[in-house]
């Protein structure tokens, strides 16, 4: 008896956490053709693109810089989130843009007016990006 009340507030517990925590048990939609994506395209540069039909091993991209489209693991496709004065906060990570077209994961570091400065994955940092060059 004692164990099933033992369990009964661990789950009572954790159901109650995730309520807090604005959790969901219904997963995420699924990216679908036509969704608007970042993708990987080689090494840890990210890219924005167009989900597209279905390949191999995930789903061809329609790349935004005109690019031939690719088939790309559906591990490494997430969905194009642009950031927002509420989600880019000091802390929060993101994809930002390196040159070109390249995002890369880093952290915003800073913030002064509208420039959001930003520490890369590999330690590389850039202070002049504006809300547009992040991606949640």
């Amino acid at each position: 008896m004692r164990n099933k009340i033992l369990l009964s507030l661990v789950v009572m517990s954790s159901v109650l956490m995730m309520f807090a925590a604005g959790c969901s048990s219904k997963a995420p939609e699924a990216i679908k053709a036509g969704d608007a994506v970042m993708a990987l395209w080689s090494g840890n540069s990210w890219y924005l693109g167009t989900a597209d039909t279905a390949c191999d091993t995930g789903l061809n991209v329609k790349w935004a810089d005109g690019t031939s489209p690719s088939c790309v693991a559906t591990a490494s496709i997430v969905r194009d989130v642009a950031a927002t004065k509420d989600t880019a906060v000091v802390g929060a990570s993101v994809y930002a843009k390196w040159y070109g077209s390249a995002f890369y994961k880093a952290k915003v570091t800073a913030i002064n007016a509208d420039k959001y400065s930003v520490e890369y994955y590999d330690g590389s940092k850039k202070d002049d990006l504006s809300l547009g060059d992040l991606r949640m």
